[in-house]
C-alpha cells in the first residue's frame, strides 16, 4: 500500500470519499497539534485536521465570511466533524503562488516592502460591519486584524497578493497588532538572510509604512 493511501485510510470514510484517490503529503504539524496536508486529485487543496473541533469550526466560519467579503483567502470546500474520534476536518482550495517569505522576495526587498504595504491596506479596507461574533458597537477606531500577519501567511502571484493564510485568529483589533507582527516577521527573514544592508532595508520598511499608517507605537 502506498504512503498516500495509508494516510488517507486514517480519515473517516466521508473524508476519504471527498479526497478520492489523490496524492497526499504532510505540510506541517502545528504546535497546537493540527495536521495540515496538501492533496492533489485533479485540483490541489489543503486539508487541516484538528483535535479542537470548536476552534477549527470557528476558523471555517471566519474563512467563509472573509471569502464573501472580498479578501483573498482559501475557499472552504468541505467541513466535517467526527463524533467518533472527536476531530474536525477542514478542506480548502489551494492558492497558487509563492509565500512572501520565499527567497525570491527576501532577495528583492523593495518588492517585499510593497507587498507588506499592500497586505495591510487590503486587510484595512474590509468592511467589518457584520463580522461574526463581535459586538462592534463597543469598539472604536478598530478594523479587521489578520491575527498572525507574518510573511509566511501571505501568498503572492505575479507580484500581487492572491491569498492570506492562517486567519483562524482574525478579529477586530487596533491596526498596531498587525503592523507589529508584520514588521517583526520582515526583520526576522531579512536578518536570517544575512543581508549586508539589513538595517537600511528595515528602516526603509518602517519609513514606507509610516507614509500610510501611524506606527509610532511600534517598539523593536
Amino acid at each position: 500500500m502506498n504512503k498516500s493511501k495509508t494516510i488517507i485510510n486514517r480519515f473517516p470514510k466521508v473524508v476519504q470519499d471527498y479526497i478520492g484517490q489523490g496524492f497526499i503529503k504532510t505540510i506541517s504539524i502545528g504546535r497546537n497539534g493540527d495536521k495540515v496536508f496538501q492533496i492533489t486529485s485533479g485540483n490541489s487543496f489543503i486539508l487541516k485536521v484538528s483535535n479542537d473541533i470548536y476552534r477549527l469550526e470557528h476558523e471555517k466560519k471566519i474563512y467563509e465570511w472573509l471569502y464573501n467579503n472580498h479578501l483573498p483567502v482559501p475557499q472552504v470546500l468541505f467541513w466535517y466533524k467526527s463524533n467518533t474520534n472527536n476531530k474536525g476536518y477542514l478542506i480548502t482550495k489551494y492558492i497558487k503562488g509563492k509565500k512572501a517569505n520565499d527567497k525570491y522576495f527576501i532577495n528583492r526587498p523593495m518588492k517585499l516592502i510593497n507587498i507588506c504595504v499592500d497586505a495591510i491596506q487590503m486587510i484595512q479596507k474590509v468592511d467589518i460591519t457584520d463580522f461574526p461574533n463581535i459586538e462592534l458597537k463597543t469598539l472604536k477606531n478598530k478594523s479587521l486584524s489578520h491575527g498572525d500577519l507574518c510573511l509566511s501567511n501571505i501568498i503572492v502571484y505575479n507580484n500581487n497578493i492572491v491569498g492570506f493564510l492562517e486567519m483562524g485568529n482574525a478579529s477586530i483589533r487596533d491596526i498596531q497588532y498587525d503592523l507589529n507582527a508584520l514588521i517583526r516577521s520582515f526583520e526576522y527573514y531579512i536578518e536570517k538572510n544575512r543581508n549586508e544592508n539589513k538595517d537600511k532595508i528595515i528602516r526603509k520598511l518602517i519609513e514606507t509604512l509610516s507614509k500610510y499608517f501611524d506606527i509610532n507605537n511600534y517598539i523593536k
